[in-house]
């Protein structure tokens, strides 16, 4: 029989919830990386913005995914340094992970 340890690391905050402000022409539109309609255990993206409404993606998410760091201790590497994610310097939370 297998048996799963569990050991405490840390991820980003982004990873829960990350929000951005995307400037469009005249407009500027609210981004949010955090939890799903559909599912309580999935975080994905959205968009304030009309077409996101109707196609549920949009140009804007595009534009700014890469600004959310998105850190894993797990499979990106790293320790925190002073008590903060190493890659962003923001906030971190403490998650425990089977192995």
């Amino acid at each position: 029989m297998m048996t799963l340890d569990l050991i405490p690391m840390s991820m980003c905050e982004s990873n829960e919830r990350f929000e951005t402000e995307c400037p469009s022409g005249e407009n500027s539109y609210k981004l949010v990386f955090g939890p799903c309609e559909h599912s309580d255990y999935q975080n994905d993206w959205t968009c304030s913005c009309a077409g996101f409404k109707f196609r549920k993606k949009c140009k804007h998410i595009d534009l700014v995914k890469e600004s959310r760091c998105g850190w894993h201790q797990q499979y990106d590497g790293g320790e925190l340094v002073d008590g903060k994610c190493p890659r962003c310097k923001g906030a971190v939370v403490g998650i425990m992970v089977g192995v």
